[in-house]
């Protein structure tokens, strides 16, 4: 047995349509920062981040599909987002947004990162899919 209790939250403030709901996919060791996504309509994904109980929305610039998948424990996420078709890796920091596309490829995606920094994930090109390691 990993515990004795869950603790269990709402997301505030989001009309979310019938059927749909937020999930949470990374934290950090101490449970202080939490990645995750949500549907705020049945087309719409937002990541979020809740840090020490205060959620922030993550929405990659034009994109209606953004989802965080992990966090190292010094707060950096990684997930994904789609624009015009296309979906690309994504890093969160605290100077912003920055896109990761292996080269060649047709989509990339983040799943995870190390205290570190290293990012590992997935991307498909004219092969098939394939494993990526994006080494600090």
């Amino acid at each position: 047995q990993r515990g004795s209790s869950a603790t269990t939250f709402t997301l505030p403030s989001i009309p979310v349509p019938a059927g749909s709901a937020a999930m949470h996919n990374g934290i950090t060791p101490g449970g202080e920062i939490i990645v995750g996504l949500t549907f705020t309509t049945l087309t719409t994904q937002r990541g979020y981040i809740v840090n020490q109980g205060v959620v922030s929305f993550v929405d990659f610039p034009g994109s209606n599909n953004t989802q965080l998948w992990d966090v190292n424990p010094a707060g950096i996420s990684v997930g994904q987002y789609t624009l015009n078709g296309r979906t690309d890796g994504l890093v969160v920091d605290a100077d912003g947004l920055e896109t990761i596309r292996v080269p060649g490829s047709t989509m990339t995606v983040a799943r995870g990162i190390n205290p570190r920094g290293d990012v590992v994930g997935v991307y498909n090109d004219s092969l098939g899919t394939h494993g990526f390691i994006l080494r600090k």
